[in-house]
């Protein structure tokens, strides 16, 4: 399965992630600080555990995600693979 096509299934199976300026995008949002750094926490050992990092913004009860491969240019298989990590801890 190429990118674009592993792009369509993983935004039909998975709503709440949508594509805003060429990346991979969610928001969380969450009942509290406290949630937040949690969240972030476990983001942050998922990206590094699979060496690809996402763009996230850090807010009073919310975080923002974006995913892109800076060196494709565009979403990769990379960026679906670890929102579907992500996804798969979040429940």
């Amino acid at each position: 399965m190429n990118d674009k096509d592993s792009l369509e299934l993983f935004l039909k199976e998975n709503p709440e992630w949508k594509v805003v300026d060429n990346k991979l995008y969610r928001e969380i949002v969450l009942n509290n600080f406290k949630e937040v750094v949690l969240v972030f926490n476990l983001i942050s050992f998922l990206a590094e555990k699979l060496n690809h990092h996402p763009d996230l913004e850090v807010y009073y009860k919310k975080i923002i995600i974006k995913l892109f491969t800076h060196s494709a240019n565009c979403i990769t298989n990379k960026d679906i693979e670890l929102a579907n990590l992500i996804e798969k801890n979040l429940k």
